[in-house]
């Protein structure tokens, strides 16, 4: 930016890359990709310290991993700090894959379906996906952190299929709606990429 007693510049990396679902196959530049995710157990720990962040995924790739989940806890508790930009960053210099929190919707669920709470929760949510959303790192959005679990959900036989993976249970599948609805309103922003729901698969 250049004006009266300005002359500035902002560099900033970006890149692209195409990541897809085809079935059950997960695509990386039309290239099918073995996902091996893990939870990003540190993020508490190392917070927003670069030197820290580095060493970390330096220790999951030479580990094995390939992908890593930043938490989807709730990012209005009083008290608490994330760097969720910071990670990203990092991740996207470093040509790790990252599963980016959509704003978790448990602390809602309980009265989504009442005046104005499903609404405030989608005015929330979506600063904080386009915050994120140009970081090539990001390949999906995850919400919903133990919400919808149960017995059978991280079946890979039963994972998807809504007559073998959905309870026989009311109230279950009352917040399993409402859990659907979120994820509806997390494509509107973003629908480039999957919504999953932490140990939630049969949602």
């Amino acid at each position: 930016a250049q004006g009266p007693g300005l002359d500035d510049a902002l560099n900033e990396r970006f890149g692209f890359r195409e990541f897809r679902l085809d079935g059950k196959r997960f695509l990386l530049n039309e290239r099918e990709l073995r996902l091996r995710p893990t939870h990003m157990n540190a993020e508490g720990l190392v917070n927003g310290n670069h030197a820290l962040m580095t060493a970390f995924f330096a220790g999951l790739r030479a580990n094995g991993f390939n992908c890593s989940e930043l938490w989807p806890w709730d990012r209005d508790e009083r008290g608490r700090s994330e760097y969720d930009d910071l990670w990203c960053s990092e991740a996207d210099r470093l040509g790790f894959l990252m599963i980016c929190p959509a704003l978790c919707q448990g602390r809602v669920l309980g009265e989504w379906d009442k005046p104005g709470v499903k609404t405030g929760w989608q005015e929330r949510m979506t600063p904080l996906l386009k915050a994120l959303r140009n970081h090539p790192s990001v390949i999906a959005w995850a919400t919903g952190a133990n919400r919808f679990g149960h017995g059978q959900d991280q079946n890979p036989e039963v994972i998807g299929s809504k007559s073998r993976a959905w309870l026989d249970n009311p109230q279950w599948r009352r917040t399993a709606a409402f859990g659907e609805e979120s994820a509806t309103m997390i494509k509107q922003v973003d629908p480039t990429r999957p919504v999953l729901m932490h140990a939630g698969g049969a949602v």
